[in-house]
Order: structure tokens, then sequence, then C-alpha cells
């Protein structure tokens, strides 16, 4: 399942946390030796800006933001610090907490940084303004680990006591607390917790009477050695307060286990433990993949990269191990009825990517030859392509005959639908119009929908869901960023309302 390509050496103590970037080119490590280290993933080289110093204790947790621009550290010494991710210079250091970060986490549109501490609190940080905005109390003990649901309507910890709460962002109530897992021996209660990046909507009897919700896997691991995983339901047609259902106790470690992550697609799941090994679970099956063995002492944190190709481990033993995994498939998008949500992708090239000359063969292809200097000159490329209208092609490149103007515009949008079709995942395309979707919002039924589409249904005085024809509740409009995130991911950096 997975080999070492790379044994990080440099740190004088224990490897507490390790983050990619979103880039996928440099990892992060944080140690008890008040430092933060930055390595290539490509050759294992150490980045010139590291170490970063700047803690005067242990450094406990480190994240990069979704976009990459910013990687977040947390400290025993109490203080978040803000760095600029690709100079590594100090950019703001944050201090409200009284005892030590534990876990910090970005919100899926990296406007604000959630943290954990053993102060009993989580606290969320305005990334423009560097204020507080929120402060959620906790049991009377230490939380250890925590996260943004995927819609972001809500804030997740656990804490040394085993029990996991789930609070409310607007309001501030905290609207659940269940007893995840036991505490172990030592009492250590839950150490790690991960979300899915994948979900959709899932026909939940649970305490929802039959309808729709939106559901969110969650996995959680602790010091009873298990890892757990959860249906997680918030808002939806019938019920305003999240909900819980435990779906699977997956075993295989022999000790505590300390960090659990989701793979990017959802379809694997990694988890450490003090027994040295780190388990590779598939989720979905609910079944244990592979074990990974090469840490002298205790695994403390594992992470997969973005794209999935490989694994980071740290460890009590001082090195950072960066497996890569064999066999890595193209992702395919689950719902939470472990249901794909889209066919194989085709391995052809997208209209975004094309070259220049890629565009002038295109212009051979249909007929129109006669313009390829023209465009070869003004270099239109597939991006270029993606935006033409007809006054470009007549004011600027000077097309002058109608007919060739409207091929051209036609031939383009034929590769846009026929790339809609086969190429986009179904979970990223509207359901009322059928294409991508650059602004999604999750709607009352539990669907998402893009946001002017819906608008347009609200605003001609339907109030049932396009999708089941039932009664919605309200007509709230949710951001769906991890969904947005999503097709951003699936299309790098080209802007959304060119991707297709």
């Amino acid at each position: 399942m997975g080999e070492v390509v790379h044994t990080l050496i440099g740190h004088t103590n224990d490897v507490n946390c390790c983050a990619f970037s979103s880039n996928n080119k440099v990892l992060a490590s944080a140690s008890g030796d008040k430092t933060i280290r930055l390595w290539n993933v490509k050759d294992g080289s150490e980045i010139e800006c590291s170490p970063l110093v700047g803690h005067s204790y242990s450094v406990i947790t480190c994240a990069f933001s979704p976009f990459g621009s910013i990687l977040a550290t947390g400290s025993q010494d109490s203080t978040i610090i803000l760095w600029n991710a690709d100079t590594g210079e100090l950019m703001k250091t944050l201090q409200g907490h009284k005892g030590t970060i534990k876990c910090c986490v970005f919100s899926p549109n990296s406007q604000y940084l959630l943290t954990a501490s053993s102060d009993e609190t989580l606290r969320v940080w305005n990334l423009k303004s560097y204020q507080i905005i929120r402060v959620f109390k906790g049991p009377d003990c230490s939380l250890n680990t925590c996260r943004f649901t995927p819609d972001d309507l809500y804030v997740v910890a656990g804490s040394v006591y085993g029990d996991i709460r789930i609070w409310d962002f607007s309001s501030g109530k905290c609207e659940d607390m269940f007893q995840a897992h036991d505490t172990g021996l030592c009492g250590v209660g839950i150490t790690g917790c991960d979300f899915s990046p994948t979900f959709g909507a899932a026909d939940s009897t649970f305490a929802l009477g039959g309808g729709q919700s939106p559901c969110f896997l969650l996995a959680t691991c602790g010091g009873d050695n298990l890892v757990k995983l959860w249906h997680v339901y918030t808002a939806s047609a019938y019920s305003l307060k999240c909900n819980f259902e435990p779906t699977a106790s997956l075993e295989g470690h022999l000790g505590h286990v300390y960090d659990c992550r989701f793979s990017a697609d959802g379809r694997s799941l990694a988890s450490c433990s003090s027994d040295k090994t780190v388990i590779i679970w598939d989720p979905i099956g609910k079944k244990l993949l592979s074990k990974l063995s090469g840490h002298s002492r205790y695994v403390s944190t594992v992470v997969f990269s973005p794209n999935g190709f490989y694994l980071a481990t740290g460890s009590n033993d001082k090195t950072v191990q960066v497996w890569e995994l064999n066999n890595v498939q193209p992702a395919v998008p689950v719902d939470c009825n472990n249901q794909p949500v889209q066919q194989e992708i085709k391995q052809q090239k997208l209209l975004r990517t094309w070259s220049i000359e890629d565009v002038c063969s295109w212009l051979h292809n249909i007929g129109l030859e006669q313009y390829v200097e023209i465009f070869r000159t003004n270099a239109i490329d597939g991006t270029e392509l993606l935006q033409i209208t007809d006054d470009m092609l007549m004011t600027g490149l000077g097309i002058g005959p109608l007919g060739h103007r409207n091929k051209i515009l036609r031939e383009v949008k034929s590769i846009r639908k026929s790339e809609t079709e086969g190429n986009i995942p179904d979970e990223f395309l509207c359901p009322i119009t059928r294409e991508l979707m650059s602004d999604p919002v999750l709607v009352a039924d539990g669907f998402t929908y893009e946001r002017s589409s819906i608008t347009a249904w609200i605003k001609s005085g339907k109030s049932t869901s396009p999708m089941t024809n039932r009664p919605m509740q309200h007509t709230n409009l949710i951001p769906n960023r991890s969904l947005k995130s999503a097709i951003m991911r699936y299309f790098g950096p080209a802007p959304l309302e060119f991707c297709v």
C-alpha cells in the first residue's frame, strides 16, 4: 500500500503534528523542540527559510490554510502564530488562550481559524482583523481536537473525558454532547477527529421523519485504541438541530490512537498509534486495508497530501516519514449512503488546459484553418477560448463572416457541454440547470443548488423542493463552502467560471 520515500531528520524532540500545503509541494512539521520545519515533498530537502522559530515552548499543532497562503501553529506557550507560507515570515501572534493550544484548523473558506486548548475553550479568530469573534466553553477539562463541519454551521471538539460536543457557530449554543470514547488507562480521551471532505444528502430515519438532511462523515480516535465513524446530520427541512448517528467502530490498533485523517477523496482514512503503526482504512467498507510500520517509537500524527499520492507521519522518534502510496486511483466522491456520485472520469484534456497549439489544431479540425495565425498571434489558448464572445471574435480578432463566428461559438459550447456530461462529477452540477456550480448553496431540503438558480426558483413563488416536491420549512441559503473548495481543487487554479 505504501513505502517510505523520505525519512526527514532535523528535529531534536517529538514531532507532534504535520501538514501538507495545498499545492502538495511543502510539508510542515511541528515539534517539541519549539520549531517548525518546512520540507520539500519531492526530494525531502529542507526549505531555505526553515526552521521557523517564534514559540517559547513545544509546538503542538500546525495547519496550512485551504488556499495555501498561511501556516498556523499552536504551542504549549498558549499562543498561535500565523506565518507567511511562501516566505516563512511571522505575520501575527494571536493571544487569548490561557493553556496549551492542542489543535488549530482553518474554515473551508480560509476566513476563520478555530483553536482548541487545555484551558477548556474553543476560540474562533477572524483572520482579517486577527480578533476573537467566538468563544465556546467546553467541559471542565482539556479540549484535544476540533473541526468545523463542512457546511461551516457548527464546530466540533473532543475532550480528554472522551466526549464530543457540537456548538452552533452563529449562536454559540452547545447543540449536543455524547460519550464517544472511553478515556483509556491514561485518561487521554479523544485525541483526534476529522470530517470526510466528500458528503451528500442522505435519506435519514434518525429523528428526521424520513426527510432529507445534509450528511457528513466524522472520524474520531482516542485512548481506547479505537477509530470510530459517525454520521453527522445538520440543518434539514425537518430539524434545525444537528443529530449524530454511530456507524462503525474500527479495531486494529494495539495502543492509543493519536490521530486520524481522511484522504482528499474521502475513500481512505489513516490513523496512527502508540503501537508504532499506521493503519489505512476503507471508511466506506469499514475495513482495514493496510498496516504500515516504520517508526521506532509511537506515531503521533498522520496526514494525506491533498493529491492523495503521499502520507506523512511524525513520531516520538524525532523523525518525519513520507510514504508514497501505491495504486492511487482517481478520486471518486461518495455520498453518506456510500454511493459513488460520479462515473469514471474520462481521461481527456479539458478545454481550459488547451495550449495555443491545441486551439490551432482544433481550428483545423472544424475547417477554419484560415484563422490559425490570427489565434496564434493573439495567444488564444483554452482559457482565453472559454471567454471568447461574438464581439471579441469580430472586433478583437477581425473575423468578419457571421457564420464563422457562430461556428466557433457553437463548437466551444458543444465542447463545454460534453465536458460537463462526461468529465465533471455529478455533485458539482446544479440539480436545476445541470450546469457547473460557482456559488453552491445548501437549502432546507438537504440538496445543494447554484445560488442564482434556487433564488429564481424561490422568487417565482414556489415553496417546494425542486428535487422532492415537498414543502421547504424555510428558504435560508447556506453557502456550501466545502463543495466550492472541492470544485476548486478538482479544476485547479482556474477561475470557476472558466472551468467548463
